[in-house]
């Protein structure tokens, strides 16, 4: 008896999942050029990263443009940062062809997540088979997209024109959060459509560290 009433009170109350926490970094340009304004500083991008690496513990999820000219001996300095940490790293339009992760997209499952990393530089010549693929029948997944380039237009609540294929694609499968970089001094959080989306400011932005510790429930 004493069962069979523990077995409805699990039912009836589910106990709460257990949060996923991420670091989450956009951004990073590494490489070697003198680029220096508001909203990035390529020079300061190996001590910036360092300390995130420093600071942090467990998974890192980047947003892109890792690299600034998508040069390879930058990549493999990044690799070597990162060596014993799980990393994955999305491509941004200043990798350009360069896969720092040695992939497109990652797709993985942890805890109650199904985790997504995206190779969209650009909406307009995205592809959204593959994210289809990686959402079609994890329902019992909570979802969370990582890409580079936002949905939306600056400052509105907008979504792009180019970018509505792909958004549709995650109200289809009811993701829940969508993380994304590319605009360097951009931080927002907010809610569209019931999916909960967020810009990460890029690594360097106004001389700043800039990184987000995650923690998904």
């Amino acid at each position: 008896m004493k069962n069979i009433i523990v077995l409805v009170l699990i039912l009836l109350f589910p106990l709460p999942g257990k949060a996923l926490t991420l670091n989450v970094v956009a951004d990073i340009h590494a490489g070697g050029t003198n680029r220096c304004g508001d909203f990035v500083c390529v020079p300061r991008w190996k001590t910036a990263f360092q300390e995130v690496l420093n600071k942090t513990k467990g998974i890192i999820v980047t947003l892109g443009d890792n690299t600034e000219r998508g040069e390879k001996k930058y990549a493999t300095q990044l690799k070597e940062m990162t060596a014993g940490r799980d990393v994955y790293w999305a491509n941004g339009n200043h990798d350009k062809k360069l896969q720092v992760g040695g992939s497109k997209h990652y797709s993985f499952n942890k805890e109650d997540w199904r985790i997504v990393i995206v190779d969209y530089k650009n909406c307009g010549k995205g592809d959204v088979n593959w994210p289809k693929k990686q959402l079609n029948g994890y329902g019992d997944k909570k979802v969370a997209i990582f890409m580079h380039y936002p949905v939306f237009k600056y400052g509105t609540d907008g979504v792009l024109k180019d970018c509505k294929k792909i958004n549709d694609v995650f109200k289809k499968y009811k993701v829940d959060y969508v993380f994304s970089g590319h605009r360097h001094g951009d931080f927002w959080k907010r809610e569209y459509g019931g999916i909960k989306y967020q810009a990460i400011q890029g690594l360097t932005n106004r001389f700043d560290l800039n990184y987000e510790v995650i923690n998904l429930e």
